[in-house]
């Protein structure tokens, strides 16, 4: 099912995905579906982690928590 959302994007990200929607034949929802589905496909869910760059010891959050787990 569809559901309509109202996003806030700069005029260059506008033109940009217009661009690319037209290369492809779609539309511009359908090129930021696309985008934002292929992020979970990553298998990190959105977190990120450098080995380069400790997380903020925050001690009780569960994402630093899980970070600190996955990461030993």
């Amino acid at each position: 099912m569809k559901v309509r959302k109202n996003i806030t994007l700069s005029r260059e990200a506008i033109l940009i995905g217009e661009r690319a929607a037209k290369k492809r034949g779609d539309s511009l929802s359908a090129v930021v579906e696309r985008h934002l589905l292929a992020l979970a496909e990553d298998g990190n869910e959105g977190e990120h982690y450098c080995k380069k760059h400790k997380p903020i010891p925050r001690p009780g959050d569960a994402r630093y928590e899980y970070l600190i787990r996955k990461h030993r």
